[in-house]
């Protein structure tokens, strides 16, 4: 996963990103958190810039823009944890 304009501080492994790092996006968007096989995967922190602050993404739930995903109960919830909507 590299876009143009990004940038990745972290650890690598087999030349993709591996462990903890942090990924910065063209748009400055940032996540900070773990990388597996060179993708953003599992637990971590990510910082829209127009929001101003860090959010922390439950262990096993991706950010989703609105709020987080968990792919074991197929469900979004958005940042203060309550029911949006099924997946």
């Amino acid at each position: 996963m590299e876009f143009t304009g990004s940038s990745y501080t972290g650890a690598f492994k087999n030349g993709r990103m591996e462990g903890e790092g942090e990924y910065k996006f063209p748009t400055e968007t940032r996540y900070v958190g773990e990388m597996k096989n060179g993708m953003i995967h599992g637990k971590g922190e990510s910082q829209l810039t127009d929001l101003g602050s860090l959010r922390v993404i439950p262990d096993g739930c991706y950010d989703c823009g609105d709020g987080f995903y968990d792919p074991n109960t197929r469900v979004i919830t958005n940042y203060e944890h309550h029911f949006l909507r099924n997946a």
